[in-house]
């Protein structure tokens, strides 16, 4: 197998700032992931970053996030939304690049859908369509 060389010298992700990071991670690992947690825009703030009952971690206590907000509408207000959301390529060298303002209609055009057919807030489901550009908007 060959060897994989990363990119340490990398001008988006420098190996001294990955390195520094991380080792700030493991030094105070509840105030590094307080400060990067604030990146995120959070409906409800957390109470509490790290409620640490051994073996049981849990994080961010009674914050609240929305995963399809985080990943597609909040970009579609800036200067990302005609940027590359996701980038798909088949085993078979087929290719499809849907922006963040393609995958938003794509994503809202589907939950329409699922409201149409009385799903609602709350409700649980399962998605068992195929990583395609045409399903990915399901799956957020």
């Amino acid at each position: 197998m060959a060897e994989v060389s990363l990119p340490f010298e990398s001008k988006y992700w420098p190996y001294k700032k990955y390195s520094e990071m991380y080792n700030r991670s493991l030094r105070d690992p509840e105030s590094f992931w307080d400060k990067e947690a604030r990146k995120l825009d959070w409906f409800k703030t957390w109470d509490t970053v790290l409620d640490w009952q051994p073996p049981f971690a849990r994080w961010f206590v009674g914050g609240k996030l929305n995963a399809c907000y985080q990943c597609v509408d909040r970009h579609i207000k800036t200067w990302r939304r005609s940027k590359v959301a996701i980038y798909w390529e088949s085993e078979l060298g087929e290719s499809r690049i849907l922006s963040y303002s393609t995958l938003y209609r794509a994503v809202n055009k589907f939950a329409s859908v699922l409201k149409n057919l009385g799903v609602g807030k709350g409700d649980k489901g399962k998605d068992t369509s195929a990583i395609i550009p045409s399903c990915i908007n399901e799956a957020v």
